[in-house]
């Protein structure tokens, strides 16, 4: 439907831009007559060339905009070639019904398609992003485990113990005890903690 409907929008822009463009010509053979006489400025006669330059543009291309919806419904409409494409005052002729069903339309229709299959792809993409910004939302606990192994040396320095006792019989010297102390041992540590975010 958009083809019958496209077609007599550009078959009508075809006048419009004709007399847009018999006005601006008419705008030029002014501006020169009165630039002739030496009362206009040579910028007024370029200002009205452009102006007919960009009519004359837009009757082509509007032309050409009619030429391919033209060609455009003829070949929807399956025209045998020799056949003169279709005018927007040619009345609608009865076709022929649709040989195909809907599942095989459908399938012929999507098939070899790379549009759709980026915009598809495109869409997994982004439901991967919005399922990856509900999971940071969701609470999540951590479990965190340590150990190791430590181990420590004591060494005391020399001690040197004696003396005398005095009684009346004399001083009675005790004997000298000399002893050092070491001491060392080892031992494992563990620690774990839970964390909650």
């Amino acid at each position: 439907m958009s083809a019958y409907r496209d077609l007599p929008l550009r078959q009508e822009l075809i006048p419009v831009w004709k007399m847009a463009l018999e006005a601006s010509t008419a705008l030029e053979r002014d501006a020169e007559a009165i630039q002739r006489r030496d009362l206009a400025a040579r910028i007024d006669v370029l200002r009205s060339q452009a102006l007919r330059a960009r009519d004359l543009q837009g009757l082509a291309e509007a032309s050409a905009e009619l030429g391919r919806s033209r060609q455009h419904l003829s070949a929807l409409l399956s025209l045998p070639p020799p056949q003169r494409a279709p005018l927007a005052s040619d009345p609608l002729q009865p076709q022929p019904p649709w040989p195909f069903s809907l599942e095989d339309s459908l399938e012929w229709a999507l098939k070899d398609r790379p549009l759709l299959a980026s915009l598809r792809a495109q869409q997994q993409a982004q439901s991967s992003l919005a399922q990856a910004a509900r999971s940071v939302m969701l609470p999540s606990l951590s479990l965190l485990v340590g150990g190791g192994l430590s181990g420590n040396r004591l060494a005391a320095p020399v001690l040197s113990n004696g003396g005398s006792l005095d009684s009346s019989v004399g001083s009675l010297g005790l004997p000298n005890v000399q002893q050092s102390g070491v001491a060392a041992g080892s031992f494992y540590n563990w620690g774990a903690a839970l964390l909650l975010r």
